[in-house]
């Protein structure tokens, strides 16, 4: 299990994986967010590594 110490988990939603993927990599291309995060990584990286997890929601979720 995660070091929940250590855990930091938000979630989006998205209208599809692929709009996920498209959305995640445009996030990444930025060019104001990579000069705040070399900015804050500037001592040593702050997150270890990330994991993706794709979600439905149930029958009886709010979201359906």
């Amino acid at each position: 299990a995660p070091d929940s110490q250590s855990l930091f988990i938000y979630i989006l939603e998205h209208p599809s994986r692929q709009e996920a993927e498209k959305n995640w990599a445009a996030f990444q291309a930025d060019p104001e967010w990579q000069k705040v995060k070399a900015e804050s990584e500037m001592n040593g990286p702050l997150v270890d590594h990330i994991d993706h997890y794709f979600m439905d929601p149930t029958s009886f979720s709010a979201l359906n």
